[in-house]
């Protein structure tokens, strides 16, 4: 699912998550929760080594590439309209590769992910997901 942005060697990923619950609600579902929702952040981070800023309603951070927090704060912070600031070092990523040929997220890992796929697992397209061409022409027209 994170295989495009991950071949790309981006250094900074914004995730935006429409709404995030306070750690330990007890009236969410499991894919609401504050504990699976900032894990899902961490393990993007770790496995792109981006740093990833987390948005949300409710929660805003910055995690660093080995996914350790850098820096938290949620709606509850004392301010009329909380607003979190933190400066991230960019000039280390100037003129640096946009992908890694023998990356963990390349063409060539995929393909042999493709190629080792289980034989009783059909390779048909389904219907879930079909192909669809959007002509620029259309969008302008």
């Amino acid at each position: 699912m994170t295989f495009n942005m991950q071949a790309q060697l981006e250094t900074l990923h914004i995730g935006a998550w429409p709404y995030q619950t306070y750690q330990g609600d007890p009236g969410v579902l499991a894919f609401e929760d504050y504990d699976v929702q900032v894990a899902s952040a961490r393990v993007y981070a770790i496995n792109s080594g981006a740093v990833t800023l987390f948005t949300s309603i409710g929660l805003a951070g910055v995690i660093d590439g080995s996914g350790l927090d850098v820096v938290w704060m949620n709606a509850t912070t004392p301010y009329t309209e909380p607003i979190l600031y933190h400066s991230i070092n960019t000039t280390a990523s100037h003129g640096t590769d946009t992908y890694d040929i023998n990356g963990e997220q390349s063409w060539g890992v995929l393909q042999e992910i493709e190629g080792g796929w289980p034989y009783y697992i059909p390779q048909v397209i389904g219907t879930y997901v079909l192909k669809h061409t959007v002509l620029i022409s259309d969008l302008l027209g």
